[in-house]
């Protein structure tokens, strides 16, 4: 077997040199797997990791206990080479995936086999080890099932998706989603940790560790971070409006990107999102169908990257106003009441999480109390 201890593919896409996303790929540092049947033994330095379920059988029907999996990436490396075709501090990670190659057929009885899902979890803990241990040799020199407690924390962990496995040897890639403190784990540029659960009881997930040949991979996509300038929205009739900007980078030279506008009424409904077909520094794009006396949010998107909001003809909103009355009063305080400790939807009741904090709690209320009787005008 060939033990890979890091590796980094740099991959420039695009034929611009401004504004052409780059990947880094990195295999993990370390990762185990961990058994609620042997809960005090590591399987840290074996070729495979996994995922089980209370309800997957291996290859005899045997029912083997529930399995987990930890991955630890190192991303100094990751980072630097980011640095160096991007430049330091001028990027923002537009995609992160993971790629795991499933053995759909394993012949060791401790692992059981099974369709179902699984999540993926960004972990705080990172300071856990490794170990020696192997399928057929366990060992007490790392990480074990016992351990889970003290490395877990549901009020900081964030889940990155949850995903199916197809019982099929091969390659499967997920896309994980773009959590904050993730995002911010990897570009500090040191350890990130990914921990594998079952969802579904009825899932048996067996694939290949850092070990073998074919390890997991994280694969980071960034671009340069662009800047917006010159925002304007004119308007083109009682229909239409056009919106204009210029894009830099962070040390304004011009940058080209792909633009695209999003717009909808204040009040809520679905975006109309309207695009450019090539990268351009300077962008122009109409937005049509407006109806009358209608506020529209609006929002500008570069290389994927949204903006801030701004707000078409009038300067809603002020902070607080969450009924769309262009006064902020008791009325704001009632409707944020009646929303409190709902998930925040985009596009549905994300105006009533006043703060962006992704929660809808008392600090909203706090916030219309302190804008009471401010007005558009």
């Amino acid at each position: 077997m060939r033990r890979i201890i890091a590796a980094m593919v740099i991959a420039a896409m695009g034929l611009d040199c401004f504004g052409a996303p780059v990947t880094v790929e990195v295999v993990p540092s370390a990762d185990a797997l961990v058994r609620s049947m042997e809960p005090d033994l590591n399987y840290g330095g074996g070729g495979s990791l996994a995922v089980s379920g209370s309800a997957a059988v291996n290859g005899i029907g045997d029912q083997m206990g529930l399995l987990d999996s930890l991955l630890r990436f190192e991303l100094s490396d990751a980072v630097a080479a980011l640095d160096a075709q991007l430049g330091s501090g001028r990027w923002t990670i537009v995609e992160v995936t993971l790629s795991l190659t499933e053995d759909g057929t394993p012949t060791n009885p401790i692992f059981n086999s099974g369709v179902g899902q699984f999540e993926v979890r960004w972990i705080a803990a990172d300071a856990w080890i490794e170990g020696t241990g192997k399928p057929k040799n366990p060992a007490t020199d790392g990480v074990t099932w016992n351990d889970l407690p003290g490395l877990l924390d549901p009020g900081v962990d964030v889940s990155l998706g949850v995903f199916s496995n197809t019982l099929e040897s091969g390659e499967l890639t997920f896309d994980l989603a773009p959590a904050e403190p993730f995002i911010s784990d990897i570009t500090a540029g040191g350890d990130m940790c990914l921990f594998l659960t079952a969802v579904t009881d009825s899932i048996g997930f067996k694939c290949d560790s850092r070990e073998e040949d074919f390890p997991p991979r994280l694969e980071i996509t960034a671009v340069i971070m662009p800047v917006v300038e010159d925002l304007q929205i004119v308007a083109d009739g009682p229909a239409a409006a056009t919106v204009s900007w210029s894009t830099t980078d962070a040390e304004s030279s011009p940058l080209n990107t792909y633009g695209a506008v999003k717009y909808r009424p204040v009040a809520g409904g679905e975006w109309t999102t309207i695009e450019e077909t090539d990268q351009h520094t300077s962008h122009s794009l109409q937005m049509t169908g407006l109806e009358p006396e209608t506020n529209y949010a609006v929002v500008v998107v570069n290389d994927g990257i949204a903006e801030e909001p701004v707000y078409y003809p009038e300067p809603w909103p002020i902070p607080g106003d969450v009924t769309l009355d262009c006064q902020v009063n008791i009325l704001d305080m009632i409707a944020i009441r009646n929303h409190l400790n709902e998930p925040v939807v985009s596009g549905d009741n994300d105006r009533y999480d006043v703060t962006g904090d992704n929660q809808i709690n008392i600090l909203d209320m706090i916030l219309v109390r302190n804008n009471l009787n401010t007005t558009c005008e």
